[in-house]
């Protein structure tokens, strides 16, 4: 999406946002060389399209913090301080004490820089969030059986493209037929339009 898309007060909203993160981002690096010296400091760059549950991801080799636009805005101060935080210290532990971090990412190591940084170590956010992506289910129907079977978009997908599926009893040999797409809850991702 480029700026002309996006009307001129959201995206000024966004604008600052990403200026209150980079400011942040400074600060922690300032807080890294006081504490850890300047070879810690990553050269940090950010994203701003992560979806979904994760708060916020640290990728390690390209120094990157991946930042969900979402909860950044819906819960602004705490998420600068203590997510960019979360995931900045993972950048500095590994920088600091090397390939240790791997397979601990939440430990000893990442707990140290945390509290350097006058930050509770917590591991996990407990942010309301999003799924990324809405499942949807289809409604198939057995002409042999009259059983009704649920399938995935994945096998909606192959079907819609010539594979076939034959429901699993035995004595069935017809394949199975389309019948309607069913509705899902956001909330839970269980079908909520009735079978029948």
């Amino acid at each position: 999406m480029t700026n002309e898309t996006i009307p001129a007060r959201e995206w000024h909203k966004t604008l600052s946002l990403k200026t209150k993160v980079n400011d942040r981002i400074d600060g922690l690096a300032e807080m890294t060389t006081r504490r850890w010296g300047s070879a810690a400091v990553p050269e940090v760059t950010t994203t701003y399209d992560l979806k979904g549950h994760v708060g916020g991801r640290a990728n390690y080799m390209r120094e990157e913090i991946m930042i969900n636009m979402h909860l950044l805005e819906e819960y602004e101060d705490h998420y600068i301080k203590q997510t960019i935080g979360h995931e900045y210290a993972h950048l500095v532990a590994w920088k600091f004490f090397g390939r240790c971090v791997i397979g601990t990412p939440h430990g000893r190591h990442w707990k140290a820089v945390m509290r350097s940084f006058g930050l509770e170590p917590d591991r996990c956010h407990t942010y309301k969030t999003k799924p990324a992506r809405v499942s949807r289910k289809f409604l198939y129907n057995c002409p042999d059986c009259g059983g009704n079977i649920t399938v995935s978009t994945v096998m909606y997908n192959r079907m819609r493209k010539g594979r076939t599926y034959i429901h699993g009893k035995k004595k069935c040999k017809m394949p199975i037929k389309f019948v309607k797409e069913l509705e899902v809850s956001r909330a839970t991702g269980r079908v909520i339009t009735p079978l029948g």
